[in-house]
């Protein structure tokens, strides 16, 4: 019973509202009518209008790990906390998914203040209405997931900050060419997997820069059909990076890749 109580304390803080109910269900349908939704995370400031769709993100956040510390999930949870137990997970499971998908819904672009040094595992999956995201050049890496599902993103431009862009980051994005900058030294598995509509990708690069693409990074992008890069020979591809590519062209500037 404590534990609801403080539930629902947090939830009234968060969304701003005073309800006379003490019912987390009344408080929850008040979420929907809310315009702006601000919170602090860690030293992470989120803040989400609903009318614009943009999601600004700063502050600071410790550096890149298996495990990141997710500061835009948490900024969901702000506002749809987790059930405290398997009652209240009956009553309101539902509920707080629908309400945390109204939230994701209302993102449209997405702008990252410099400071921020990882965007976390699975940050914007299934953003479905996300079209725009401004990086800074503070950050390091792109997790896991990241943007995975976002399939209105057409356009994406990495900072030449980035060592790594784990697997499934981009998978089943709009993107339509794709930038690599000299940074990135690793590429994971499915990052850019079923991109259908990328058609082109550059890889920049200086004559003492690596760069590893894993297994599959770019299987099923049914559309790629150009593939560039200032050092090819300074590539190293794993097997079945372009699986799937049907209307693959062209592998390099200099000399060809082998798929």
């Amino acid at each position: 019973m404590l534990h609801s109580r403080r539930l629902l304390r947090k939830v009234k803080k968060a969304i701003g509202v005073t309800v006379a109910s003490s019912s987390l269900v009344a408080c929850l349908s008040q979420i929907s009518r809310a315009q702006e939704f601000t919170a602090e995370v860690g030293e992470v400031m989120c803040s989400l209008d609903t009318k614009t769709g943009v999601l600004k993100i700063s502050g600071k956040e410790k550096p890149y790990s298996n495990c990141p510390d997710n500061f835009v999930r948490k900024f969901l949870y702000c506002f749809v906390p987790l059930t405290v137990n398997e009652k209240t997970t009956r009553a309101l499971g539902r509920k707080e998914q629908n309400e945390r998908e109204y939230i994701k819904s209302k993102i449209r672009h997405v702008r990252i203040d410099h400071g921020i040094l990882n965007i976390g595992m699975a940050a914007f999956e299934d953003c479905k209405n996300l079209i725009s995201v401004e990086m800074p050049d503070s950050l390091e890496a792109i997790g896991c997931k990241a943007f995975k599902g976002c399939e209105n993103l057409i356009s994406v431009k990495i900072p030449n900050s980035v060592t790594q862009i784990q697997c499934y980051a981009f998978y089943g994005c709009a993107l339509l060419n794709l930038e690599i900058p000299d940074s990135v030294a690793h590429i994971y598995d499915y990052a850019f997997g079923k991109c259908m509509s990328l058609f082109s990708v550059k890889i920049l690069g200086h004559s003492n820069h690596k760069i590893e693409l894993h297994d599959k990074v770019f299987a099923e992008c049914s559309s790629l059909s150009l593939i560039e890069a200032d050092h090819p020979e300074n590539c190293n591809l794993i097997e079945g990076v372009f699986k799937d590519c049907a209307n693959l062209i062209s592998y390099a500037v200099q000399r060809r890749f082998r798929i």
